[in-house]
């Protein structure tokens, strides 16, 4: 698998991801954050992306921009847990309550 990765041209994958979500018209903030961290983490040659999720909707959107760091997604809920573990390149991990 890693050797068939090493032929994936992620910037240009990002770029037509870019591409498809602008033509569906407009843009919420939140895809805006997550495609930013994208590019950040692309140009970076970040390691790891983490990202702190309840949902889990920001580490899908994450995830569908196919950064070639992995996502280290954090949740408080099992349910949320279980779900991401069937997006490609999210790793979950669970723990306990965000709050105090």
């Amino acid at each position: 698998c890693e050797e068939a990765e090493e032929f994936i041209d992620y910037k240009s994958l990002y770029q037509q991801t870019i591409g498809n979500v602008a033509a569906l018209g407009k843009t919420s903030s939140v895809e805006a954050v997550c495609s930013s961290a994208v590019k950040a983490a692309m140009d970076a040659d970040a390691k790891l992306i983490l990202v702190l999720t309840e949902t889990g909707h920001t580490a899908f959107q994450i995830a569908k921009y196919r950064p070639k760091a992995p996502i280290l997604a954090i949740s408080a809920s099992e349910t949320t847990i279980r779900q991401l573990l069937c997006s490609r390149g999210v790793c979950p991990v669970l723990t306990a309550s965000f709050v105090g």
